[in-house]
């Protein structure tokens, strides 16, 4: 994958590796937080504007890119019920297809899969805020303590303990995650 933005097809093949190597059905949620740290920390350029929205990170894009997959037929999506009661999609690759991806998105695609495909919505809520606030500290150029990392995303997530954004930002330090935390 060249450094410039990504095509749509590009960014659907990310979605299908992704979908394949997560080895079973992945949320909205999931997929997003996915995309997110696929591009924002390992550096796949897919053209996504993400935002900070109720659930972290966030681009209708995205959305737009898994409708358009699955009226391709590239994935196929089905209506759950989550067990906090909630509703919504679980997303799977549909048939067999060799990606056009080159062997770096290739790796941070299964990398990514591997680290986080299997967390909770909540749990991928927390990280990618985390991420979110990292990298802004990173454009700005400016390292932070944990402890103003922890004070940071408390202020933007109020509902999460300072232990668990805490834990999280310990975690994501000890895999390499982080890059603006002193």
């Amino acid at each position: 994958m060249s450094a410039t933005e990504a095509t749509v097809d590009t960014r659907l093949d990310v979605i299908d590796a992704l979908l394949r190597a997560a080895g079973s059905e992945l949320g909205r949620t999931a997929i997003m937080k996915c995309l997110y740290i696929l591009q924002e920390v390992e550096g796949l350029p897919l053209g996504y504007r993400f935002g900070l929205y109720t659930y972290g990170p966030y681009d209708a894009q995205v959305l737009n890119d898994l409708g358009y997959a699955e009226a391709l037929g590239r994935v196929t999506s089905r209506l759950t019920r989550f067990p906090n009661g909630n509703q919504g999609y679980l997303y799977r690759a549909a048939g067999k297809r060799d990606v056009a991806l080159d062997e770096t998105a290739r790796d941070a695609v299964k990398k990514v899969a591997k680290a986080f495909a299997t967390r909770t919505a909540a749990d991928l809520e927390t990280v990618s805020t985390i991420l979110f606030v990292d990298r802004h500290h990173l454009r700005a150029r400016e390292k932070v303590g944990v402890e103003t990392l922890v004070s940071e995303v408390h202020a933007i997530k109020p509902h999460l303990t300072t232990e668990r954004i805490r834990a999280e930002i310990e975690s994501l330090r000890r895999q390499g995650y982080l890059r603006a935390v002193a």
